[in-house]
């Protein structure tokens, strides 16, 4: 019969099987494994937000504002912004109609 194996303590010399606690109640790698990916797939009340699948991700976001600023129909109440009258070209049409008044009137 083979003796048993001995480490020194710091005191006294002790067998190695009674110097390692009881593993018993550790968890193992697989059963560390699951409960990651459990964590990662749950989308119920993660951090506090009830549920994070409904969560907007940045492409998404990015791509809704995208379409907000193009958008050129029922924006805000108004039918059609693209036919909106820009300062400039409202200004252009006063002078010219100022020119043509002041023409028609020589």
């Amino acid at each position: 019969m083979a003796k048993p194996i001995k480490i020194w303590s710091g005191s006294e010399w002790v067998e190695v099987a009674t110097a390692i606690p009881n593993l018993s109640g550790y968890a193992t790698d697989s059963s560390v494994a699951s409960a990651i990916s459990a964590h990662e797939s749950d989308t119920t009340n993660v951090h506090g937000i009830s549920d994070t699948s409904v969560l907007a991700t940045e492409s998404y976001v990015n791509s809704a504002i995208s379409n907000h600023e193009s958008d050129t129909t029922n924006v805000h109440g108004i039918s059609d912004t693209s036919a909106l009258a820009t300062n400039s070209s409202v200004s252009a049409t006063i002078e010219n109609e100022q020119l043509l008044y002041i023409v028609g009137a020589l």
